[in-house]
């Protein structure tokens, strides 16, 4: 049995990102990923422009920290 899938079969196929609020009305955010994509998300919480958020399955999980972006190229 391959570990990986495995794993995977546990936890599930979930992501989770962080994105920043860039707008909301009164059921959605608006907001935009790292990679610049940008899509609405349901929160039953409001959140502020400019938020730092946790998103997974196309909903607001929670307040994500704010960090410092940093890419690297090898």
């Amino acid at each position: 049995m391959n570990t990986w899938n495995a794993l995977s079969r546990i936890l599930g196929n979930k992501s989770l990102q962080i994105a920043e609020i860039i707008g909301y009305n009164d059921v959605y955010h608006v907001i935009q990923t790292s990679s610049g994509s940008i899509t609405d998300v349901l929160s039953e919480v409001r959140y502020n422009i400019g938020d730092k958020v946790f998103i997974e399955d196309k909903k607001i999980t929670g307040k994500a920290p704010t960090l410092n972006y940093i890419e690297v190229e090898l």
